[in-house]
């Protein structure tokens, strides 16, 4: 799961965006902290994969620290 700089481009176009990579043993680790992350940040998974030969599972997680999460208005309370 490695992006080229095309990629990077493409998905990186300006500041407050990244791209993580996120590795666990098992899928329900991974799921819990792709939803923590959603919890703080604006973040979309689109990959879930194991990858033949290594161990465990991985996600690409698409995240904006400029827009609070879905549902919040972004307010410190």
């Amino acid at each position: 799961m490695e992006l080229t700089d095309d990629a990077l481009g493409t998905h990186l176009p300006e500041p407050g965006l990244a791209v993580l990579t996120v590795h666990a043993l098992d899928e329900d680790t991974l799921l819990e902290v792709c939803r923590v992350l959603g919890e703080r940040w604006a973040a979309t998974t689109t990959v879930r994969a194991r990858v033949p030969g290594q161990h465990g599972v991985q996600a690409r997680v698409y995240v904006d620290i400029r827009q609070p999460p879905p549902g919040q208005d972004g307010r410190m309370t």
